[in-house]
């Protein structure tokens, strides 16, 4: 199965069905509807410099590795882990971003040479091997746009574990040349505003030249 980034962020990176159970546990169903707060951000980006968006100025960026490996493949990109207190690997009941790009990725998927078309099969195929309905998630129908530049499919989740306001946004894409490849997740507990999630994604910019080719970016405010 596919590594993917949010939740437990201190050993990890991505979020799977197998550890979101642990996640949903500790939330102890909280319930949605209190009002969203004025929202002040700053721009962080990665130490290369190739992953920049805008997150909530109290939230906390950690170092977090690129992470999306089948078979224990390993291979370089850029990667940017926030969020209201992920430094804590035990706290999973807290918003955040996992944004993942990667040349190496897009190449072993053979994206470059693709047709748009078959880029957009290959992507939603990768989507699907993330199967959240397992834990009772529903498909919800606020999807968010895709960052400009990427072409890819995005996906949304409503009700995780039964729990009203309990969402999970994925997007799988690749630039439009198919060169690089793109992997975001947002994680927004009950009474967060979804508006922040649209603007995290308007906010993220991709600079190919900057990704690095060797394991280990760091990130910086």
């Amino acid at each position: 199965m596919l590594g993917t980034a949010i939740a437990g962020a201190a050993a990890t990176a991505l979020i799977t069905p197998a550890r979101v159970d642990q996640l949903f546990a500790m939330l102890g169903g909280a319930t949605s509807g209190q009002s969203a707060p004025e929202v002040e951000f700053k721009t962080v980006t990665d130490t290369e410099g190739a992953v920049s968006l805008e997150i909530p100025a109290d939230w906390m960026v950690v170092d977090a590795p690129y992470d999306f490996a089948t078979s224990g493949i390993r291979e370089p990109g850029a990667s940017l882990l926030a969020g209201d207190g992920v430094g804590d690997g035990s706290d999973w009941g807290e918003p955040a971003i996992y944004v993942g790009a990667s040349t190496a990725t897009a190449a072993r998927y053979g994206l470059p040479e693709a047709t748009p078309a078959e880029r957009t099969t290959a992507l939603g195929a990768l989507a699907e091997e993330l199967d959240w309905s397992i834990d009772q998630c529903l498909h919800a129908t606020d999807d968010l746009a895709l960052p400009t530049g990427f072409a890819g499919v995005s996906t949304s989740w409503d009700n995780c574990a039964q729990t009203d306001g309990m969402r999970l946004w994925e997007i799988y894409a690749s630039s439009e040349d198919g060169a690089v490849f793109l992997l975001v997740q947002i994680f927004l507990p009950p009474g967060t505003d979804a508006a922040l999630a649209h603007h995290l994604i308007e906010t993220l910019t991709v600079t190919r030249a900057e990704i690095p080719e060797s394991v280990g970016a760091s990130i910086s405010p």
